[in-house]
């Protein structure tokens, strides 16, 4: 780990130094680090060796997604779709 103060200050140089495409990107990330802070990390013991990935779950509150199943499915078709809409097979 680096041994150096982290400020506002040097936090705020080096985003002057972003070029302005990259800020949504910061944002977003402030915003995941925002969410992460607030949200209480469970690990479940999944066994004697395993443990659930913390971000397990993270995506539980969508209303858009019924069913991982599903989501992977329409997934896989978008990949296998061509650019003229015919299935690869």
């Amino acid at each position: 780990m680096v041994d150096r103060a982290i400020t506002k200050e040097s936090i705020s140089k080096k985003l002057d130094a972003l070029p302005p495409e990259k800020l949504v990107e910061l944002d977003q990330f402030i915003d995941f680090l925002r969410y992460r802070s607030t949200q209480d990390t469970v690990v479940i013991e999944a066994g004697p060796r395993h443990r659930v990935h913390p971000a397990f779950g993270m995506w539980a509150d969508q209303t858009d997604i019924v069913s991982s199943a599903e989501l992977a499915d329409e997934l896989r078709r978008k990949i296998e779709e061509r650019g003229d809409g015919q299935s690869i097979d």
